[in-house]
């Protein structure tokens, strides 16, 4: 008798298995999910006025992109669990701080470029009245 059940019960443990959905799925999962959503969206960021700040302020406006702590967006984050909210202000902050520091870096750049331009032009400018040229 035992024989005959051993199909069906072993068939119906086996099915059993694949219809319950695997519960795998943990905090960790919500925190690193969070942590790369926010870090792809910190990449896309990266505030303008950093461009300005380190055409204005050069070294300066460096160091205060490395200071000043990004903003964070808060609309993506309605509804979502605690360890979710925690890994993606962590990773947003990673790479908005660093897209930040390259704006910076960038509109450093471009002011130093265009004060090296007008020092060397003013300097032809007065050569070309002094000698004749």
């Amino acid at each position: 008798m035992w024989k005959f059940l051993k199909i069906p019960i072993s068939l119906i443990i086996s099915i059993s298995i694949l219809a319950v959905p695997v519960a795998g799925y943990s905090m960790e999962d919500d925190y690193e999910i969070g942590q790369q959503d926010g870090m792809a969206r910190g990449e896309k960021a990266g505030e303008g006025m950093y461009f300005w700040i380190g055409c204005l302020y050069g070294l300066l406006g460096l160091m205060l992109a490395t200071v000043i702590e990004p903003y964070i967006p808060t609309d993506e984050l309605i509804g979502k669990s605690p360890s979710y909210i925690v890994g993606y202000t962590e990773g947003y902050r990673k790479k908005a701080k660093s897209a930040n520091f390259n704006k910076a870096l960038i509109g450093c750049i471009v002011s130093s470029g265009v004060i090296l331009v007008a020092e060397v032009g003013t300097f032809m400018l007065l050569y070309s009245f002094y000698y004749g040229w």
